[in-house]
């Protein structure tokens, strides 16, 4: 007997082809609804903001806010401590300047637009030019009869607070200017993920923090910050709905000094890459120029600081993301020395607190999901990312008494809205699972009305989580991720750093070194012997990067200081070894995971390709890359040629969009002194001029490959956009950089003085 299995196979195959669609479609609704909830949150936080403005705008009619984004930091400073001026109308301002029609994403997607072209590989020319219109006109979010301003950028954002003391400004008129400039900014960049609508309940008590150094000042924070009650989301899907538990300890620091922390800022997908733009919050724009990449990870600082959207912010970097959105935006950026400031939360594995409570708690802020299993002994363990929860209903002689709970662990509560009558046992229930989850079944927990429950809470500290900065990397061994800040000038970035290093710092971290902000250092006179290199013999600058280095060589020679040549050791080797290994210890695979969990960014396909080649092949190329120690040779050399602090070039002008992603090969300038773990910061020393660009069609490059094409490509059409210097020191001389950075910002300054008189 025959039998004739083909329609049975097919309608095999059939069914199965149908299930994995319907699977994918289902997922990718997860994906979209988890995207679209966050957008809802960031637009609901910018109404808010928005209707905060114009509400102080009527209460105070005749207020002018421009009157207060043009002060310094010093002279903002010095009026809040007179008196003169109020932390709310400073921060309203600023806020303004941000959020000013951020409403547009209700409209017209970005998530839309990179879902559109993904489903088309066309040309990359036809994809580059098609792709910035679209971004450019969505996220300025300009109709037609709209004209794009920047007439209200702050002029400079300096540095000493020492001018908040004196009393005579008026706290509220401060805090409301910052609103006011967010507002706008945010219009014409995107560059904020959340306003944080926390810092007007700050306000209530800001006075008791009237001797700290930042006292009154709006401060912004990048995106992966962790601040209390928002996600610290990456840029990716899978860290969404996943609320930080605590504030980074940087972040109670920067409190306890008085400062107001008010809004985060937008980075690019995964961190890793510096460009600015995500498929959650969209495209970072430049503001020197709205097609031109704000770099990144620390985009959306370098966009908001540049755009006079902020006065102060913090970054993070770990292959140049302060350093190269500082340059990009003609900012201040510092990358201190790493564990100088505190980036990771808590010490130890992990951290419990067990309580002890009358009754089912009222609900967690935001709907908190869970995942977790009932177990033998009566209890329930439930995970949310890295916080742990354990709740056993028991009578209360049986629960074993707590200790006090610490104070810098916040009470934990359970959702109860399904709590039913007293004669039913109401179950707790949990929706969907977080993606960091147990692998036990999702189930719920059975508590009776009012019958105390023993809870258990432990905080791990592990790269997500409760942690003071979140990462989409695992296992960066040798290249160390750092915290700094980002400012309009030196000035301001000494005084972020001195109102960092305190002893509330050491306190809440002893991990911290206490030591203190070393002012004679900053504020030496002597002359310094500087090491240099104009060319790391593995990325030619740009025409514009070199004549801006040489001019800030020879300023620095006629003022006084001594130049020694100095060229960085093995160059070639060490990068690739930092590359495949100091950042990308797992290989990338913790990366690719997460990028992975949704929509994949335009600028970051080249990368997703990479990380996606098979593991055999990349255990192939690392045969030819051994580790050795770099760092004592380095210093060695440092110490034979018995210099201070080094001068190099720092990447730019600012990129083309998607570029960034084919060229982490540019990265050589920054991505050493992470792995060297030496402190640097960027100054703004000029601007791309019309010979610079013309110099651009006779570039060939340190090998004349097709990255150094890709790099000429991405350079083009930067007249006018500004062009930095690095400066450089040795591990935990950090006062000794800004220092020296400090000079050359002066030099600078006077220099372009004198040229102005000369004309």
């Amino acid at each position: 007997m025959n039998i004739n299995w083909m329609p049975a196979f097919a309608a095999t195959v059939c069914g199965s082809c149908a299930l994995f669609l319907f699977w994918k479609w289902s997922n990718n609704q997860k994906i979209q609804k988890k995207i679209l909830n966050a957008r809802k949150r960031r637009d609901k936080s910018l109404h808010l903001a928005e209707q905060a403005v114009q509400q102080f705008k009527i209460q105070n009619p005749g207020f002018e806010s421009s009157s207060i984004v043009s002060l310094s930091l010093s002279e903002l400073t010095r009026k809040l401590q007179e008196g003169s001026l109020q932390p709310d109308a400073v921060l309203h301002a600023f806020m303004e300047k941000v959020v000013t029609a951020a409403i547009f994403y209700l409209s017209i997607t970005l998530y839309e637009i990179y879902e559109f072209i993904a489903s088309f590989r066309v040309e990359d020319s036809i994809h580059h030019a098609g792709m910035d219109g679209l971004l450019r006109n969505c996220a300025t979010g300009c109709h037609a009869d709209e004209a794009f301003t920047m007439d209200d950028l702050v002029d400079s954002i300096s540095a000493d607070t020492s001018g908040l003391r004196c009393g005579r400004v008026q706290l509220r008129i401060v805090f409301i200017t910052p609103v006011w400039t967010a507002l706008e900014v945010n219009k014409n960049l995107n560059c904020s993920t959340e306003f944080l609508m926390e810092s007007v309940a700050q306000l209530k008590d800001i006075n008791t923090q009237k001797k700290g150094l930042l006292y009154g000042v709006p401060i912004s924070i990048k995106d992966n910050v962790a601040y209390k009650g928002h996600d610290s989301s990456c840029g990716v899907v899978s860290k969404l709905d996943q609320p930080v538990v605590m504030d980074s300890v940087v972040v109670r620091v920067l409190k306890k000094q008085g400062a107001i922390p008010f809004i985060k800022t937008n980075i690019p997908q995964g961190l890793l890459n510096y460009d600015c733009s995500n498929p959650i919050y969209g495209q970072t724009l430049n503001p020197c120029n709205l097609q031109k990449t704000p770099g990144g990870s620390s985009g959306g600082e370098g966009a908001l600081i540049g755009g006079g959207g902020s006065i102060l912010g913090l970054g993070t970097d770990i292959g140049g993301s302060i350093r190269i959105p500082s340059s990009f935006c003609g900012i201040c950026g510092f990358k201190p020395t790493s564990k100088r400031l505190r980036v990771t939360d808590l010490g130890g594995s992990h951290r419990a607190v067990e309580q002890e409570g009358a009754g089912v708690p009222s609900p967690m802020p935001r709907a908190a999901v869970f995942s977790g299993s009932d177990r033998n002994d009566g209890s329930a363990a439930y995970r949310q990312g890295d916080l742990r929860i354990t709740v056993r209903a028991s009578p209360p002689s049986a629960a074993p008494r707590a200790p006090a709970p610490s104070p810098a662990l916040q009470p934990v509560v359970l959702p109860s809205e399904r709590a039913g009558p007293s004669t039913e046992r109401p179950a707790v229930s949990f929706d969907e699972s977080p993606p960091t989850r147990w692998s036990h079944p999702r189930d719920s927990i059975c508590v009776l009305p009012n019958q105390p429950i023993h809870m258990c809470l432990h905080v791990n500290s592990s790269p997500t989580g409760a942690q003071g900065i979140s990462s989409c990397v695992k296992g960066p061994k040798s290249v160390l991720s750092s915290l700094g800040p980002m400012a309009r000038d030196v000035e301001s970035l000494a005084l972020c750093m001195r109102a960092l290093l305190c002893q509330d710092m050491f306190t809440l971290d002893p991990t911290v070194p206490p030591i203190s902000f070393n002012q004679k250092v900053y504020e030496s006179s002597e002359p310094l012997r500087i090491g240099y290199y104009e060319n790391d013999g593995y990325l030619q600058p740009s025409p514009s990067m070199a004549r801006a280095f040489r001019e800030t060589k020879d300023l620095l020679e006629r003022a006084g200081h001594t130049l020694v040549p100095f060229q960085p050791l093995r160059l070639y080797n060490v990068f690739h070894e930092l590359a495949l290994r100091g950042i990308l210890a797992d290989r990338g695979v913790t990366l690719l995971n997460h990028l992975k969990a949704g929509p994949i960014d335009p600028c970051l396909w080249d990368q997703a390709t990479l990380l996606s080649t098979p593991g055999f092949i990349k255990k192939l190329l690392s045969i030819f890359l051994k580790p050795f120690e770099y760092i004592d040779e380095v210093i060695a050399e440092w110490r034979r040629l018995n210099v201070d602090v080094l001068l190099c070039p720092i990447l730019g002008p600012a990129y083309h969009f998607h570029y960034c992603g084919r060229l982490n090969s540019a990265l050589s300038y920054t991505t050493l002194y992470n792995l060297l773990n030496f402190p640097a910061g960027v100054v703004t020393v000029s601007t791309v001029t019309e010979e610079d660009e013309a110099q651009l069609s006779q570039y060939k490059g340190a090998h004349g490959d097709i990255w150094d094409k890709f790099f000429v490509k991405a350079v083009t059409g930067a007249v006018g956009l500004p062009v930095a210097v690095q400066c450089v020191s040795l591990p935990w001389q950090d006062e000794m950089c800004l220092r020296f950075m400090r000079e050359v910002e002066q030099l600078t300054a006077k220099n372009k003085l004198n040229r102005k008189h000369n004309d």
